[in-house]
Formats: structure tokens, sequence, C-alpha cells
């Protein structure tokens, strides 16, 4: 992988996390609007992420994980999310060492 690949693809990851903080907390303050505008964001950032990364698996685990944080963006914004039942398989996990880093940096 060339340097400036890697170089974007770890800033795209340190913007999902932002993204994904700011979503989780929006979210677990009862914010939901917020929180889906933060979860369409970090939809967005994973989909850029998809496109630099070079291992299909961790691709796949990307776009998986968009599918699903693009569902709770919908359902918080129609009001069909309850979060006292939000787990974090709705979200993909954790945002701390989650999902996105989806093993090696290759």
């Amino acid at each position: 992988m060339s340097l400036q690949r890697n170089v974007q693809k770890n800033h795209l990851k340190e913007e999902y996390e932002r993204y994904r903080k700011q979503a989780d907390k929006a979210r677990d303050e009862g914010h939901n609007q917020k929180a889906a505008r933060y979860y369409r964001e970090c939809v967005d950032t994973l989909e850029d992420l998809v496109e630099v990364e070079n291992s299909d698996p961790v691709a796949e685990k990307w776009t998986k994980l968009a599918d699903n944080l693009a569902s709770v963006a919908d359902k918080l914004e129609s009001g069909d999310f309850d979060n006292t039942e939000a787990t974090d398989e709705d979200t993909g996990g954790s945002s701390s060492g989650g999902s996105a880093g989806g093993g090696s940096n290759s």
C-alpha cells in the first residue's frame, strides 16, 4: 500500500471514530436527530474507507457497519428508535476498538 493511501485510510478511520463518538453521545443523551446526522457522517466516512481499502474482508465489514448505521439513523429520524432498547449490535459494536479497525493496516 502506498504511503499516501495509508495516510488517507488512517485519516478516515480517525474521522469515523470522531463522528461515531459524537453520534453515540447524542443518542445516549436522547438527541435522536443530532445522533442520526452524526451516524450519517459515519456512513459517508465508512463508504470512503471502502473505496480506499484493498482488503475485501475488511471492506465488506465496513460496508455492513455502514448499512447498520444507516438503518439506525433511519430509525432515529423517524422516531422508531427507543434508546433504552439500543444495543451495541444495533450500531455495530462499541466505538472504541470496534468494527472500524477491521484488521491490519494493509
